[in-house]
C-alpha cells in the first residue's frame, strides 16, 4: 500500500515545488508598461520638485524686491538730508490722509496766531494786537505805538519817491503766501490763462509735491516762507529760524531743483508776535542774519487784506488792492493761497485786468527786484 502511494506523493511534491518556483520567478518580473509608468511618474515628481525650487527662488527675489521698494519709499518720505536739519517729526514722516493733514495744518496755524499774522492775538500783557497786514497798519514796537513808514528799499532806484518814479515802468508783483494748497492749482490756471507770472512764498507741505513742481515748471518764482510757519518755533531764536529755513530749502531743492534765495518772514519783518517767543529784538537779529547769509527778503506795500478774516469778501479784496496801488509804480501785493482763500481766487482775474488797465505789467521777484522792507 505504501509503495503504491509513494510515487503519487513524489509527483504532488514536484507539482507544488514547480508551482512555487514559477510563482517566485514571475512575481519578480515587472511588465514593460509598468516600468514606463513608473518612469513617467518619477519625471513628473522631479519636474514638480524643480518647479517648487523655482517658486521658492522667485518668492525670495520678490521678497527682496519688496524690501528694496519699502526702503526706497521710506527714503522718499524723508526728504531732508542736511546735517543742519532737526530730526523730522514722526507726524511729518507718517503717510496720512491728505484731508486730515491739511486740517491739522490749519489747526496748528490757529494755535500760533495763524493765517499770516493777520488774525488777532494777545501779547504778554493781555492787550489785543493785530499784526501788520499792510504798510500803513499800526504796530507795537519796543513798547511804543508807531505808524509803519512806507516800504524801505535797498537799491538806489527803489529809494526814490513815487513822484520821481512816475516815468518808470509800472510793475506789479503778485505774491501768494502760505501755500501750496488746493487753491494754488486754481491760481496757476488763472495765471496761465492771463499769461503772467507771480511769486509764491511757500511753506512745507509734503503731500503737495506736485504743486511745487508745477509752480517752477510754469515759470513762477518760489520763495521761502519757513517750513513750519510756526511762530513759537521759528521766532524762539535766530538759530531756530535758520534751521527752519534750511529745512524748507532742502525740501524744495530735492523736489524742484530750485534752492530759493528770496524769503518772506511769517508776519513780515516788523511783526510783534515774535516778541512773545524771542524777545523784542529778535526780528532785528533774524533780519541781520538773513541778509548776512545772502538772502533778499520781501515785505509788501499793497495788501489784499485776505487774511484779516478767514475768508474775506471778494469785493474787499479787489478794492484793497486797487486802492493800495494808487500813486505807485512798483507794487508788491500780499495775497494768500491757503485752502480757505476761495475768494482770493475769485478776485484774482479782476485784479489782474484792472491793474493791466492802469498800465501795470507783471513780473516775478528775484534778488534784484524792488524790495519793500518794514525794517
Amino acid at each position: 500500500m505504501k509503495n503504491r502511494f509513494f510515487p503519487i506523493l513524489i509527483f504532488m511534491f514536484l507539482i507544488v515545488g514547480l508551482t512555487f518556483i514559477w510563482h517566485l520567478k514571475f512575481s519578480n518580473e515587472v511588465p514593460n508598461g509598468t516600468i514606463e509608468t513608473h518612469k513617467t511618474e518619477n519625471r513628473k515628481i522631479q519636474n514638480h520638485l524643480v518647479e517648487l525650487d523655482k517658486d521658492k527662488t522667485d518668492q525670495k527675489l520678490e521678497a527682496e524686491g519688496l524690501n528694496d521698494e519699502r526702503t526706497e519709499f521710506e527714503n522718499e518720505k524723508d526728504p531732508f538730508s542736511s546735517q543742519e536739519m532737526e530730526t523730522v517729526d514722526v507726524q511729518e514722516k507718517t503717510v496720512v490722509d491728505e484731508k486730515e493733514k491739511e486740517t491739522k495744518y490749519e489747526v496748528e496755524q490757529k494755535k500760533t496766531e495763524a493765517d499770516e499774522v493777520h488774525y488777532e492775538g494777545k501779547n504778554d500783557g493781555g492787550q489785543n494786537i493785530a499784526e501788520a497786514d499792510d504798510v500803513q497798519k499800526e504796530t507795537k514796537t519796543d513798547g511804543e505805538q508807531k505808524k509803519t513808514e512806507p516800504a524801505k528799499v535797498q537799491s538806489e532806484s527803489t529809494k526814490q519817491s513815487n513822484a520821481s518814479n512816475k516815468n518808470e515802468e509800472k510793475i506789479a508783483y503778485l505774491t501768494f503766501d502760505d501755500g501750496p494748497s488746493n487753491q494754488t492749482g486754481k491760481i496757476l490756471d488763472i495765471l496761465r490763462q492771463k499769461k503772467i507770472k507771480a511769486t509764491f512764498f511757500v511753506n512745507g507741505h509734503p503731500l503737495k509735491k506736485d504743486l511745487y513742481k508745477q509752480i517752477v515748471d510754469d515759470g513762477h518764482a518760489i520763495g521761502n516762507h519757513t517750513f513750519s510757519h510756526n511762530y513759537a518755533k521759528v521766532y524762539s531764536s535766530v538759530d531756530a529760524f535758520c534751521k527752519d529755513v534750511h529745512k524748507l530749502n532742502d525740501f524744495l531743492e530735492k523736489i524742484t531743483g530750485v534752492r530759493p534765495s528770496i524769503i518772506r518772514f511769517p508776519g513780515g519783518s516788523n511783526n510783534t508776535i515774535s516778541h512773545k517767543y524771542g524777545g523784542k529784538g529778535i526780528m532785528k537779529e533774524i533780519v541781520s542774519k538773513v541778509v548776512e547769509s545772502g538772502y533778499q527778503y520781501f515785505d509788501w506795500n499793497v495788501s489784499a487784506r485776505d487774511a484779516v478774516v478767514r475768508t474775506q469778501d471778494k469785493e474787499v479784496i479787489i478794492q484793497s488792492v486797487l486802492e493800495g496801488a494808487k500813486n505807485k509804480n512798483k507794487i508788491v501785493i500780499l495775497m494768500h493761497d491757503m485752502d480757505s482763500k476761495t475768494t482770493t481766487v475769485e478776485a484774482l482775474p479782476k485784479i489782474i485786468d484792472e491793474l493791466t488797465k492802469q498800465g501795470f505789467v507783471f513780473d516775478i521777484l528775484d534778488q534784484h527786484s524792488y524790495a519793500p522792507h518794514f525794517i
